[in-house]
Protein backbone atom coordinates (compact mmCIF):
# COMPACT_ATOMS: atom_id res chain seq x y z
CA UNK A 1 0.00 0.00 0.00
CA UNK A 2 1.54 3.38 -1.00
CA UNK A 3 2.16 6.03 1.63
CA UNK A 4 0.21 9.23 1.41
CA UNK A 5 2.54 12.18 1.04
CA UNK A 6 1.30 15.72 1.30
CA UNK A 7 3.02 18.41 -0.68
CA UNK A 8 3.22 21.60 1.43
CA UNK A 9 2.91 23.69 -1.72
CA UNK A 10 -0.62 22.37 -2.30
CA UNK A 11 -1.87 22.53 1.31
CA UNK A 12 -3.76 25.48 2.72
CA UNK A 13 -1.90 27.09 5.61
CA UNK A 14 -3.83 26.67 8.84
CA UNK A 15 -1.80 29.39 10.54
CA UNK A 16 -3.75 32.06 8.64
CA UNK A 17 -6.84 30.95 10.56
CA UNK A 18 -5.34 29.85 13.87
CA UNK A 19 -3.36 33.02 14.67
CA UNK A 20 -6.38 35.38 14.77
CA UNK A 21 -8.30 32.76 16.77
CA UNK A 22 -5.49 32.64 19.34
CA UNK A 23 -5.45 36.44 19.56
CA UNK A 24 -9.21 36.44 20.13
CA UNK A 25 -8.98 33.72 22.80
CA UNK A 26 -6.15 35.50 24.65
CA UNK A 27 -8.10 38.76 24.71
CA UNK A 28 -11.37 37.17 25.81
CA UNK A 29 -9.86 34.88 28.45
CA UNK A 30 -7.80 37.67 30.01
CA UNK A 31 -10.81 39.99 30.10
CA UNK A 32 -13.01 37.29 31.67
CA UNK A 33 -10.33 36.46 34.23
CA UNK A 34 -9.92 40.10 35.14
CA UNK A 35 -13.68 40.57 35.43
CA UNK A 36 -13.99 37.50 37.66
CA UNK A 37 -11.09 38.65 39.84
CA UNK A 38 -12.53 42.13 40.14
CA UNK A 39 -15.95 40.77 41.12
CA UNK A 40 -14.56 38.41 43.73
CA UNK A 41 -12.30 41.05 45.24
CA UNK A 42 -15.13 43.59 45.13
CA UNK A 43 -17.25 41.37 47.34
CA UNK A 44 -14.25 41.02 49.64
CA UNK A 45 -13.90 44.80 49.84
CA UNK A 46 -17.59 45.11 50.71
CA UNK A 47 -17.24 42.51 53.47
CA UNK A 48 -14.07 44.17 54.71
CA UNK A 49 -15.81 47.56 54.89
CA UNK A 50 -18.42 46.11 57.22
CA UNK A 51 -16.14 44.03 59.44
CA UNK A 52 -12.90 46.02 59.61
CA UNK A 53 -13.14 49.46 57.98
CA UNK A 54 -9.52 50.33 58.79
CA UNK A 55 -8.24 47.65 56.37
CA UNK A 56 -10.12 48.78 53.24
CA UNK A 57 -7.02 50.23 51.55
CA UNK A 58 -5.17 46.91 51.88
CA UNK A 59 -8.05 45.09 50.21
CA UNK A 60 -7.76 47.20 47.04
CA UNK A 61 -4.59 45.33 45.99
CA UNK A 62 -6.49 42.34 44.46
CA UNK A 63 -8.50 44.72 42.27
CA UNK A 64 -5.29 46.24 40.94
CA UNK A 65 -3.83 42.77 40.31
CA UNK A 66 -6.97 41.75 38.41
CA UNK A 67 -6.56 44.81 36.19
CA UNK A 68 -2.94 43.86 35.56
CA UNK A 69 -4.12 40.45 34.31
CA UNK A 70 -6.27 42.18 31.68
CA UNK A 71 -3.41 44.42 30.59
CA UNK A 72 -1.09 41.41 30.36
CA UNK A 73 -3.58 39.64 28.10
CA UNK A 74 -3.79 42.64 25.79
CA UNK A 75 0.01 42.86 25.60
CA UNK A 76 0.26 39.17 24.68
CA UNK A 77 -2.45 39.60 22.03
CA UNK A 78 -0.60 42.60 20.58
CA UNK A 79 2.66 40.65 20.46
CA UNK A 80 0.99 37.77 18.65
CA UNK A 81 -0.75 40.15 16.23
CA UNK A 82 2.56 41.89 15.53
CA UNK A 83 4.13 38.56 14.59
CA UNK A 84 1.59 37.82 11.85
CA UNK A 85 3.03 38.43 8.43
CA UNK A 86 1.52 38.15 4.99
CA UNK A 87 2.29 34.82 3.28
CA UNK A 88 5.08 34.90 0.72
CA UNK A 89 3.21 32.89 -1.88
CA UNK A 90 0.32 34.40 -3.79
CA UNK A 91 -2.02 31.59 -2.81
CA UNK A 92 -4.89 31.44 -0.40
CA UNK A 93 -4.69 33.88 2.48
CA UNK A 94 -7.07 35.14 5.17
CA UNK A 95 -4.64 37.90 6.14
CA UNK A 96 -5.33 41.06 4.17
Amino acid sequence: MPKLRLNPDHCISVADFVAPCVIFCVSVCSALGAAYGTAKSGTGIAAMAVMRPELIMKSIIPVVMAGIIAIYGLVVAALIAGGITEPKENGYSLFK
